[in-house]
C-alpha cells in the first residue's frame, strides 16, 4: 500500500511542548515538566548535528528524559526523513527525525525534530 507523508509546522507552546489536546490531561506539576522534553530533544539534535555518534546523543537524551521526571518511555529513536528507516549508531550522514513518545502521569507525550547532517563533512 503506498502511503505518503505529508509534513507539516508542529505548533509550540511559549515553553517548546508541541501543542496537543493531550497537554489539557497534564497537572500543573506536570505541565512544569513536560516543557523539559523540547529542551532535551533540542540538545540531542545539536549533539547529532555536530557530528557526534548517535547511540550516545541517544542515551544521554533518554537519560535526561528519566531525570527530567518522565514516568516513562516509549521511544527515542533517530529515523531517516526519506525512507522513515531507523538509523543505526553511527555518524549522521542523511536527513533524520529525532522521534520521542514519552509518559508523564497518564499522558502520553509525542514529538519530533529535524536533524541535519554536520555541514562540515
Amino acid at each position: 500500500m503506498p502511503v505518503e507523508i505529508l509534513a507539516g509546522e508542529t505548533v509550540r507552546e511559549t515553553d517548546g511542548l508541541a501543542m496537543s489536546s493531550r497537554n489539557a490531561y497534564l497537572s500543573a506539576q506536570e505541565r512544569a515538566v513536560a516543557g523539559r522534553l523540547n529542551v532535551i530533544m533540542r540538545e540531542a539534535v545539536a549533539a547529532i548535528e555536530a557530528g557526534g555518534a548517535i547511540a550516545p546523543a541517544l542515551a544521554r537524551a533518554e537519560a535526561d528524559i528519566r531525570t527530567a521526571g518522565f514516568t516513562g518511555i516509549d521511544y527515542v529513536a533517530l529515523h531517516d526523513e526519506a525512507a522513515f528507516e531507523p538509523i543505526g549508531t553511527d555518524a549522521l550522514t542523511s536527513p533524520a527525525r529525532l522521534l520521542a513518545a514519552v509518559q508523564l502521569g497518564a499522558t502520553r507525550l509525542i514529538d519530533n525534530f529535524p536533524v541535519t547532517p554536520d555541514a562540515r563533512a
